[in-house]
């Protein structure tokens, strides 16, 4: 599946084709096409990705091929729009914590934003001031808690928790 580029249109896109200037599918050959746009370490995904499924049970060679060539063609889309948009700055205290990458909701593109991490002591509990970042440099912030659905907690976690959730509100309303 692939996006085009000037709508929120979705196409659908067989193994081992892809849309070529004129709009029309074109046979392509493998994901390594695309060596060349890739990073060392997207590379190294994809042949560990490639090796995983020839010991494991895809349906078909072509499935597997086209499996990679997409996930390829994400990447290239996404080193294109890390470029693209390389000049955004990062607001003031945050610090970007990931690549630009699509928002298929809003059928745009964002990267998330962290302005602090508060410790809760809690194994896999997490606080923090977060938010996502446009293209075009706005942003939001909010608070946020990241916990394990089947968390349970002493009352003393608990009350570190509140504390570490009161620290990150009082750092999201100082702006």
């Amino acid at each position: 599946m692939w996006w085009s580029s000037g709508s929120k249109q979705r196409l659908e896109i067989k193994p081992n084709t892809e849309m070529n200037a004129g709009g029309t599918v074109a046979d392509v050959g493998s994901w390594r096409q695309y060596f060349d746009q890739l990073t060392p370490e997207q590379v190294e995904h994809l042949e560990y990705v490639q090796a995983m499924e020839y010991r494991e049970h895809v349906d078909t060679p072509e499935r597997r091929e086209g499996d990679l060539l997409d996930l390829a063609c994400n990447y290239v889309e996404r080193n294109r729009k890390n470029a693209e948009y390389a000049g955004v700055p990062v607001p003031a205290g945050a610090e970007a914590k990931f690549d630009w990458g699509p928002d298929l909701v809003a059928g745009e593109w964002r990267r998330s934003l962290v302005w602090g991490e508060y410790p809760t002591g809690i194994e896999d509990v997490y606080v923090l001031v977060s938010g996502m970042q446009k293209p075009d440099g706005t942003y939001t912030r909010q608070l946020g808690l990241l916990v394990d659905d089947d968390m349970e907690m002493t009352a003393e976690q608990a009350r570190t928790l509140a504390a570490a959730l009161l620290n990150a509100a009082d750092d999201l309303e100082r702006g």
